[in-house]
């Protein structure tokens, strides 16, 4: 079970109550409890506004909700089990996060999935894609040289593959690869 971290503030702005409570409390018992422990008045009714956030493990390369990593079974150890256990596919459940595949599905791994050299020397990069999530392509000549050059606009994932084709005249060796942006 995941917790939430919930902070209420009453109207004035002076004062402010934070707690951690189980993800699955009902929203009017966590308001109801906030209000008690901050001594508000409620002499009838009242507008209250709660922001809610998810925790979050502090320990991965990308912070990771912990009901993410709950809705796989996991419920404690998450900032252990974020960098360290490898799932299905070999990946860390981090990684699986940031590319929004699926950590129980050997098969659902982020990889470039095609790569076509055409007739008039353009290269077509193919890329499985998750709607709601941008992508960018970059290439380099020498893995050892430093930064990636970006070869694409970016591209919006859909939830199909995604492909760009790109035009290089820096030789013909060269590598690619496709990152998931923020």
């Amino acid at each position: 079970m995941g917790k939430v971290n919930v902070t209420i503030m009453d109207a004035t702005g002076n004062k402010e109550q934070q707690a951690t409570l189980p993800d699955d409390a009902p929203v009017k018992r966590i308001l109801t409890k906030l209000i008690q422990m901050m001594n508000l008045p409620m002499t009838g009714p009242q507008t209250v506004t709660a922001n809610f956030a998810a925790t979050m493990t502090t320990s991965s390369p990308v912070p990771v909700p912990y009901w993410w990593l709950a809705q796989y079974g996991w419920t404690n150890n998450f900032e252990t089990i974020v960098t360290n256990a490898a799932n299905a596919n070999g990946m860390p459940w981090w990684a699986e996060y940031v590319a929004g595949t699926d950590p129980e599905n050997p098969a659902s791994v982020f990889a470039i999935t095609g790569l076509l050299a055409t007739r008039d020397g353009d290269n077509i990069v193919t890329w499985p894609s998750v709607a709601g999530y941008v992508y960018r392509v970059q290439y380099k000549t020498d893995l050892r040289a430093s930064g990636w050059t970006t070869v694409a606009p970016d591209q919006a994932g859909t939830g199909s593959p995604l492909s760009v084709s790109v035009s290089l005249t820096n030789g013909p060796q060269g590598f690619y690869r496709v990152v998931v942006l923020p």
